[in-house]
């Protein structure tokens, strides 16, 4: 994603990937200052939530602009979510 990107299209992105059925889980990694984490979180969360079967799991590495923020949006959107610190640990 690049600046441009927006809660729609990431949200659009999200379901793209969700239409798969051989997905079983996702992994995001933000790094960087010009994408807002919790704009890219909040639009993950929106494609999670129009799905009809359980949502596979998100792992999800975030570092930059909202990214407290982000981890706050994830950690409270009641899906199962993994928020490692590195990609190390990711």
């Amino acid at each position: 994603m690049g600046g441009t990107a927006n809660q729609e299209t990431v949200a659009e992105a999200t379901r793209i990937i969700l239409s798969d059925p051989s997905v079983k889980r996702i992994f995001i990694n933000i790094f960087g200052g010009i994408v807002q984490c919790d704009m890219v979180e909040n639009g993950v969360i929106e494609a999670m939530n129009d799905r009809k079967n359980p949502p596979p799991p998100i792992i999800a590495r975030l570092m930059g602009t909202n990214q407290e923020e982000a981890r706050q949006i994830l950690s409270s959107s009641g899906l199962d979510v993994i928020l490692p610190e590195s990609l190390t640990e990711a």
